[in-house]
């Protein structure tokens, strides 16, 4: 009987955590999606400009480095709005956290560790694609 207590007092909370992980998963997925897509199309867009770099002596290494740095400009400059924004957030709306802290600086350090490992991944097929372009191709299409 205790336990289908504590189940029910706890049901309100589980159900408000299980809503904010979806909307949470959600909102990471169309993140994932969204670098990946604006990086894809970015190399779409300069294959000229790289088929230049690597017919003057870039290497394949150096391409890749290019597109997985511009991928990574803009996934730290989202993860910096997010950690002020949800820190702002959390002070201000400290009820709905009750039993965990809002404010614990290894969860913070998780979720910016899992961020940049997955925009890394989602960096990788764009700078895989614009390392293998070929510059005779592109350049003679023009």
């Amino acid at each position: 009987m205790t336990d289908v207590i504590r189940r029910q007092a706890l049901w309100s909370n589980t159900l408000t955590a299980q809503i904010a992980t979806a909307v949470g998963m959600a909102g990471l997925l169309l993140g994932i999606l969204g670098l990946y897509a604006m990086l894809a199309y970015s190399v779409s867009q300069r294959t000229r400009e790289i088929g230049i770099r690597i017919a003057v002596g870039a290497t394949s290494a150096r391409v890749s480095r290019m597109i997985v740095v511009q991928g990574m400009k803009w996934t730290v400059g989202g993860v910096a709005g997010g950690i002020i924004l949800s820190s702002a957030l959390a002070a201000a709306i400290p009820n709905t956290f009750a039993p965990a802290d809002p404010q614990d600086p290894i969860v913070y350090g998780a979720v910016v560790a899992l961020l940049l490992t997955i925009a890394l991944l989602s960096c990788y097929q764009p700078a895989r694609r614009a390392a293998q372009i070929d510059p005779n191709e592109c350049l003679r299409c023009e």
